[in-house]
């Protein structure tokens, strides 16, 4: 569309005498103004450029690469000095831009809901900030949609490009939290020393991991979270069914004590017999 010099609408035409880059096109844009040279200007260009294949929606799919062409201000063989370039990009909420893409720093980055996983994070305060650092006396009045969650992203001199790495956030958290409840139910028939060193060898890889620097590891711990708590709910109710199963089926031990042998007795056998009361009672006789 025809670009704006401090939101006053300006010529651009084609550079027929300059030549591009391939898949590029060259314009030459009137910047002249009332103001002296040495002043700051606004320039807005509004252009279109397809971000898919033909006949695709954006951000259909569960996660992939997006690339964003960007217009480089004056030739590109890198005679024009740019300082830096900051861009935005708005996507649907349950998209989430993960990591810095090459080259790239993201500002401003809001710290994922721990509470609502599936809604992106929106840098909504470092995106209206853009406008202050271009100049707070000029707003852009083109017609702008901004809906959904914003991502601002900062690079040093002049980048013909961004890629962003998108996810679907709803397949992000069941491909995580899904496999942790999977994993933690494998798990549950093994030994507390298995488990730990489990758990132990996975906090090692994600601070391996979060040493990368793209600022990652929040998303993806945002969407463990709740895989990490269903799985240690798994893991204390079998100990304490077990541990109470196991106090009610424990009887006291019986003891069995040997006695000692009987050794046979040698004294006399006594044997029990009438008495006589006289020598006539034992003939039997008498007159």
């Amino acid at each position: 569309q025809a670009p704006l010099l401090n939101d006053q609408r300006t010529t651009i035409e084609k550079a027929t005498d300059v030549r591009a880059a391939d898949q590029w096109e060259a314009y030459y844009v009137n910047i002249s103004r009332e103001s002296t040279s040495d002043q700051e200007f606004l320039l807005t260009l509004q252009y279109r450029c397809a971000i898919v294949e033909e006949g695709a929606r954006p951000y259909s799919g569960q996660g992939g690469l997006q690339k964003l062409h960007l217009p480089v201000i004056g030739e590109s063989g890198g005679s024009t000095v740019v300082q830096q370039v900051k861009i935005a990009v708005w996507a649907p909420e349950e998209v989430a831009f993960l990591g810095d893409p090459d080259l790239w720093t993201q500002e401003g980055a809001v710290p994922p809901s721990l509470m609502s996983p599936l809604r992106s994070g929106s840098s909504v305060t470092a995106a209206s900030a853009i406008n202050d650092w271009i100049d707070p006396q000029h707003v852009a009045s083109g017609d702008f949609p901004t809906q959904g969650s914003v991502a601002v992203f900062r690079a040093v001199g002049s980048q013909p490009m961004i890629t962003l790495t998108w996810w679907s956030r709803p397949f992000l958290f069941w491909m995580i939290s899904g496999t942790l409840v999977v994993l933690g139910l494998i798990l549950r028939r093994t030994s507390w020393e298995n488990r730990i060193t489990m758990v132990l060898l996975a906090l090692f890889g994600i601070a391996m991991f979060s040493l990368s620097g793209d600022n990652a590891t929040p998303q993806y711990l945002a969407m463990a979270w709740p895989g990490v708590f269903v799985v240690g709910g798994i893991w204390l109710t079998g100990l304490l069914i077990g541990q109470r199963n196991g106090s009610a089926s424990v009887r006291p031990p019986t003891v069995i004590v040997p006695s000692p042998p009987t050794e046979p007795s040698t004294a006399p056998a006594a044997v029990e017999a009438p008495l006589a009361e006289n020598a006539n009672d034992q003939t039997g006789g008498g007159n």
